[in-house]
């Protein structure tokens, strides 16, 4: 049924109610409302779900009803049912769609059942029946291209596309794309081309073509409407993964953050849950186990009210088990959680729950990773003969033989949807900048806080912490060689944040090198070095993606460490502390914001944070110089530092910093 036959029709019973509320003319009214906003505007399920609710108790006392209006509001009921996950529920709906559909031979009713067709393909998909999901959606191809639909051709397609991969028929599902952008360009179908692309991307990075894959989101993002928040979240969720392949986790958590931002406001459960795992795995995979747990623990949390597909089950099953075996700490944050909390005291369970959902997962490096896990808990609490089990199938199922012919098959295909397309351009190079002679001047009056004493200690600490590391190679866990590398990292960190302002106090700032300092990396860098600050409190880090600057790097790290350090102790106690990193983009400067929801600042006591020695707070400890070095730092980089704040609501540090026009 079109969206101009709906409105049509919809018209043309308001015209015949005329203030006669005929029973039969008000089911099929509520009938095509429901439908209208399932179809034309997915995001308000609500209202769709409240019609089509009043049209089923019309229904009840109507003898003989039009089979058209009742197959449309089975199926109507149907794919609300999906949307919320509710398959049972779902199928039994899409079922009698097809009873009421089946027999009628108009053109639009022949529509709305292959639409019936595709919606159960898509149920039997999430319940992981792939063979009975392939034909449905070829029943439902065969009635669209009989009816000559093209845009309605191209989506069945995409689905078949999206349901090969699970069985990792990855040349064919590339194929059922290629063809469906055909169908979809004749029918200038703009969301169909959005969500192929985004789903060619996707493959593009299995195969570390993130370069192209990131070309074809682009010209999704320029395709899409700022409303179409379902798809908007899609295209943002496959950039995040084409930035955790490649490792970049402060991109990749910028990109998923901004996808469940947007699977937020669509309201369709299935995309909240899809991004909330990517989030779990980016998280966990980039070693912030405590972030990536509070997705873990919503999406168990949903399950109980909700059908969750049991392959999402098994992959945070999975990334959980990988928490546990990675992190020693894991039972001070999973406390907090009733849905993971009993895997403290009983964690052979999440392993048993991997192997249950293994054959669900249909990603290879996850069914890989699961597997693995099992065996290296198994070898951790000395059941050899188990572990050896699971070693044995890794390295059976998981051949190079199998891995290079997947990969050779999805490169060909990369090869000919990519003859076309224009070379990346190359990076420019980078310009250094002069150093500023006034820098040695303004640092003058900062210089009485650093001494080459203080690198003294700083050697001392890195020296035996690099000869423990030699000493106990082979003997210390991965985490203990972790703890001394980073006691290494920062020690050295320290030592250059001090070598640079003593040559700046000197004069010498001809020997400080500036360079472009991305500050998503620096806050990356700081998330690590606070962990367990973070964890303490369930302290949690929000950033939008920010902007490279000139300057040093390791006053970057300070500067935003100590304002982020300062929000952390200046917390409420009665909930956890939330910081917020944003910037606004002025004409010569970039200004940044620090917001937290802490105790605040007295307005009588604004004006001396930023003085030396000040303590405002004397529960809390400090030397009073960490927020005096962040008003130092940022006069030094030729920008302001201020704050605003309402005491017991929290404050905001904003500080510019100048722009690099060269």
């Amino acid at each position: 049924m079109s969206e101009i036959n709906t409105y049509n029709k919809i018209t043309t019973l308001i015209e015949e109610l005329n203030g006669k509320p005929d029973r039969e003319t008000m089911f099929r009214l509520k009938t095509l409302l429901a439908y209208a906003y399932v179809v034309q505007q997915p995001e308000d399920l609500v209202n769709g779900a409240i019609c089509g609710t009043e049209a089923l108790h019309l229904l009840e006392d109507i003898k003989a009803p039009n089979p058209e209006y009742v197959g449309t509001l089975y199926l109507t009921m149907g794919i609300i049912s999906q949307y919320n996950l509710s398959y049972k529920v779902a199928y039994n709906y899409i079922h009698n769609a097809i009873q009421v559909l089946g027999p009628l031979e108009d053109s639009e009713s022949q529509v709305l059942l292959a639409t019936a067709w595709n919606v159960k393909g898509i149920i039997l998909k999430q319940k992981g029946d792939i063979s009975d999901a392939l034909k449905a959606y070829q029943k439902a191809e065969h009635i669209y291209k009989k009816q000559n639909r093209p845009g309605k051709v191209a989506a069945i397609l995409n689905n078949k596309g999206v349901t090969l991969e699970i069985e990792n028929r990855a040349y064919e599902a590339l194929k059922c794309y290629a063809e469906a952008l055909e169908y979809a360009d004749r029918a200038k179908d703009l969301k169909t081309q959005v969500s192929l692309k985004v789903n060619i991307a996707a493959l593009l990075v299995k195969v570390n073509k993130v370069g192209a894959a990131q070309r074809y989101l682009g010209e999704c993002l320029d395709m899409l409407p700022e409303n179409d928040h379902f798809r908007l979240a899609l295209i943002y969720r496959a950039y995040a993964s084409a930035y955790w392949t490649e490792n970049k986790f402060h991109k990749a958590i910028f990109h998923i953050n901004k996808a469940l931002e947007y699977a937020q406001k669509s309201g369709i459960i299935h995309a909240i849950l899809v991004c909330q795992e990517y989030a779990l795995g980016i998280y966990v995979d980039g070693k912030l186990y405590q972030q990536g747990m509070v997705y873990a623990h919503e999406i168990l949390l949903s399950s109980r009210q909700v059908n969750v597909p049991v392959m999402t089950l098994g992959r945070v099953y999975t990334y959980i088990a990988q928490c546990i075996l990675e992190d020693e700490t894991y039972p001070q944050y999973f406390k907090q959680y009733d849905t993971i909390s009993r895997f403290i005291d009983q964690p052979k369970e999440i392993f048993d729950n991997i192997l249950v959902f293994i054959d669900k997962m249909e990603r290879i490096d996850l069914v890989r990773l699961g597997i693995e896990c099992v065996a290296k808990y198994y070898e951790k609490v000395g059941n050899y003969k188990e572990a050896m089990k699971h070693y044995k199938s890794l390295a059976n199922d998981f051949t190079e033989e199998y891995k290079n012919s997947k990969e050779q098959m999805l490169f060909r295909f990369y090869e000919e949807i990519e003859k076309d397309k224009n070379q990346e351009a190359l990076n420019h190079q980078i310009q250094l900048l002069e150093q500023q002679q006034e820098i040695s001047k303004q640092l003058k009056t900062f210089a009485h806080s650093v001494s080459h004493d203080l690198k003294s200690p700083l050697r001392t600490i890195n020296g035996y912490s690099q000869l423990v590391l030699k000493r106990a190679k082979g003997k210390l866990d991965d985490n203990s060689i972790a703890d001394l590398k980073t006691i290494i990292d920062t020690t050295s960190n320290m030592a250059d944040l001090i070598t640079n302002l003593l040559q700046l106090s000197k004069g010498d700032a001809g020997k400080v090198t500036t360079e472009m300092v991305n500050l998503n990396k620096v806050l990356y860098t700081i998330m690590q070095n606070l962990s367990v600050a973070l964890m303490e409190c369930s302290g949690l880090i929000k950033y939008t993606e920010l902007p490279k600057i000139r300057g040093i790097k390791s006053f970057m790290v300070q500067l935003f460490q100590n304002l982020i350090s300062n929000a952390l102790k200046y917390r409420k106690k009665e909930e956890p502390p939330i910081i917020e990193v944003t910037y606004e983009d002025h004409q010569e400067h970039y200004h940044f914001c620090i917001k937290d929801n802490g105790i605040g600042i007295a307005a009588d006591k604004i004006d001396l944070i930023f003085k030396p020695y000040t303590q405002l707070n004397e529960e809390t400890e400090g030397s009073g110089i960490g927020l005096a070095t962040c008003s130092k730092i940022v006069q030094l980089i030729g920008g302001e530092i201020w704050v605003k704040s309402v005491e017991g609501e929290g404050s905001e540090f904003w500080f510019s910093i100048r722009k690099d026009d060269h």
